[in-house]
């Protein structure tokens, strides 16, 4: 029984962390955060991506898709890991796997930008409601940064497997 590499071990738990955070805040209803009233007595009613509603303003509807794209990926990518952990796990690092980890760090890539850019979209077009009520981004958007600030780290370290440690 061969033993598990640790950096394929380190890159497989960035993923699954990633994962989890990139599901929670997608699929929780606090992307927007609304208080209205007082300090002592505030109400406050949040607002998610899921359910996707057809008559929501066209920046919030591009946000939610990209988000959801992201999620997607997400799964693309661990099938691209599986796949690398698979390889190795039997017959060791080679040139072949190269290929793979640039595919895991293109797709990282793409989850990162997209969340940034869903996140500054929301981030910059709530500002517009602030008249009439204190409106923030909500925990679930934090979560999205937070995984794409993994996904980062996906990127850069599935790079530098392909790069240093195949072949």
């Amino acid at each position: 029984m061969a033993a598990i590499d640790p950096r394929v071990a380190i890159l497989g738990l960035a993923i699954c962390i990633g994962f989890v955070l990139n599901a929670t805040g997608v699929f929780t209803s606090s992307w927007i955060s609304v208080s209205v009233g007082d300090y002592e007595f505030p109400i406050t009613e949040t607002i998610g991506i899921v359910p996707y509603r057809s008559d929501e303003v066209s920046w919030f509807a591009a946000a939610s898709w990209l988000m959801f794209i992201t999620f997607a990926l997400y799964i693309v990518l661990i099938i691209l890991y599986v796949l690398c952990f698979h390889k190795i796990y039997h017959h060791g690092y080679s040139c072949y796997l190269r290929k793979w980890f640039i595919a895991i760090a293109i797709v990282a890539l793409i989850i990162t930008s997209f969340t940034i850019i869903s996140v500054i979209l929301i981030g910059s077009n709530i500002s517009q409601y602030n008249q009439l009520a204190s409106v923030t981004l909500g925990f679930s958007a934090w979560l999205c940064v937070v995984a794409a600030l993994i996904s980062a780290f996906i990127l850069g370290y599935s790079g530098y497997i392909a790069m240093k440690v195949c072949c």
